[in-house]
């Protein structure tokens, strides 16, 4: 079985997120909360820039606006668990045959 270690995973927009590529032969995928981190409290500040330009017969001009948000999270034992599987098709015929 193979693990990953608290250093492999990121804050990736609001998630805290890790990647990998399957290997030959694993089918299963275990998700567990490390029990050193349940209880902990974790802020980060997300920002973000838009800008938006306008134009008229006159002149044009370009308006930017944004977030500073600061967040607060808690890990626990609860909460959502995404996973997304990209796998190639010719492994999904593969793994339809066997």
């Amino acid at each position: 079985m193979r693990q990953f270690e608290r250093e492999s995973f990121l804050y990736r927009n609001s998630g805290y997120t890790v990647q990998l590529r399957p290997r030959e032969g694993e089918r299963y995928l275990l998700v567990t909360a490390d029990p050193e981190l349940v209880g902990k409290t974790y802020k980060s500040v997300e920002t973000g820039i838009n800008a938006s330009s306008y134009s008229t017969g006159y002149g044009a001009a370009t308006l930017y606006s944004g977030i500073d948000t600061e967040t607060t999270r808690v890990f626990s034992y609860e909460g959502r668990v995404n996973v997304v599987v990209l796998i190639p098709k010719a492994v999904v015929d593969q793994m339809r045959e066997e």
